[in-house]
């Protein structure tokens, strides 16, 4: 029976399916996308408003204001300049990022907002255009490359930031430059590297946490040196008193995402907590967003439960990229801060793609790009009906790498050795 699965999934028909299925939900996307960005005569024609948020930090900043940009009356007012009704679950967009994100956003209030989210569109294509064919490089055939680059680009995640105006696509390229440095042994750049997590705080402090717990100290100094430039290069402008105010609310949104985010009572951050795809977010979609105790509970045994096994697993095996064993606990690593992370929306999912460096060897196969991509693609059904398949994916791949190594790889207990993934792995 296995050999007979082997046999169908290596076999051209069932290639065929995958890369017209992807193709198809990549061509809807582009589609859809072109509609909304480009039809009508204003700046925004669908549902997709984050953008307002960055622009309206930019354009406060620019002009002097940026002590206003945590302010919600003052960005309600601004917005409604540009959109005339209320967006959001506020009813308008909140700035959640760090003050020097509002300055280094700031040239794009010498636009107009219709030109900003065009030139801020077009950079971003051409970062995940870069990033996707930098991944596929080494796949054997140039067909296959400019396929899988293509496919890359026309993800449900990467849509998702275009239409958007979203900031995660630069976080993944710091990720990315971060992982190859360190391969490369250059640990303080790839801690500086790293320091486009900042963007999504949580995500900075995760990362920092980790490189504390494996003694990374070289790419802590570099992160945490880069940080303090970047602070001290934008001080003119943000000033200090920024910063309090900054703490103060990010502690209010924090706290936002353990309360109900609105739901029960009003909270600094008001939103839909079973559209992230964490854990938090699949409990959320379960027992409802008003069931607090119970989300909260479900959500930290949850994640109790994956750190115990981690530290069991992290005794025998670190990660890094020497061995299969070593490169299966970097993606358990990165897999368990994306679960943990209670603000992973959508967008965040193109996170995802720093699996495929760490796991693909030199010569990677175009079916296991193809299967991977799939993967990605779950998260549109995640959006429609709530499942949280891409969730419980994650899952349980971080539960079978963590008792993989905690049984050892190659040991017979081990329970990739009667899955059929065990074979995958090994080629890898």
């Amino acid at each position: 029976m296995l050999s007979q699965c082997r046999k169908w999934f290596n076999s051209r028909i069932f290639l065929v399916i995958l890369i017209t299925i992807l193709a198809g939900v990549g061509a809807y996307l582009v589609v859809t996308f072109i509609r909304e960005f480009f039809g009508g005569s204003g700046s925004f024609h669908g549902s997709h408003y984050d953008f307002l948020a960055f622009y309206g930090a930019a354009h406060l900043t620019l002009h002097g204001q940026i002590a206003q940009i945590y302010n919600p009356t003052v960005m309600t007012q601004f917005q409604r300049t540009i959109v005339h009704h209320s967006v959001g679950a506020n009813g308008y967009m909140p700035f959640l990022n760090p003050p020097f994100i509002a300055a280094l956003l700031s040239p794009l209030a010498l636009l107009s907002i219709n030109d900003a989210r065009v030139v801020w569109l077009i950079l971003n294509l051409v970062l995940i255009s870069g990033i996707a064919f930098w991944l596929v490089k080494s796949l054997y055939g140039k067909f296959s490359r400019i396929l899988c680059a293509t496919l890359l680009v026309c993800t449900f995640p990467v849509y998702q930031n275009l239409i958007e105006g979203q900031l995660s696509i630069i976080i993944l390229a710091g990720c990315l430059l971060a992982l190859w440095l360190a391969r490369k042994q250059k640990l303080f750049l790839s801690g500086v590297a790293l320091v486009t997590l900042l963007i999504k705080p949580q995500l900075a402090v995760l990362a920092a946490i980790g490189l504390m717990i494996f003694k990374q100290w070289r790419a802590l100094l570099g992160s945490v040196g880069v940080t303090v430039a970047l602070i001290a290069v934008t001080l003119p402008v943000t000033r200090l008193k920024v910063y309090g105010t900054y703490v103060h609310y990010i502690l209010g949104v924090t706290g936002g995402h353990f309360n109900g985010a609105g739901a029960v009572a009003s909270s600094v951050w008001q939103g839909s907590l079973k559209l992230t795809f964490g854990i938090n977010g699949m409990y959320t979609a379960l027992l409802g967003q008003a069931n607090v105790s119970g989300v909260n509970i479900l959500t930290g045994l949850t994640i109790l439960g994956l750190l115990i096994l981690y530290v069991l697993a992290v005794r025998k095996v670190q990660p890094g990229f020497n061995s299969l064993p070593k490169r299966l606990m970097l993606v358990a690593s990165i897999a368990l801060a994306m679960l943990i992370d209670p603000h992973a929306f959508s967008q965040d999912f193109v996170l995802a793609y720093l699996f495929l460096p760490v796991l693909l060897s030199l010569r990677p196969r175009l079916m296991t790009i193809l299967i991977y991509l799939v993967f990605i693609e779950l998260i549109i059904i995640d959006q429609l009906v709530f499942l949280h398949l891409v969730t419980i994916v994650l899952i349980g791949l971080t539960v079978c790498i963590l008792i993989d190594v905690i049984k050892g790889h190659d040991s017979r207990s081990s329970i990739f050795h009667w899955l059929p993934i065990r074979a995958v792995l090994d080629k890898l």
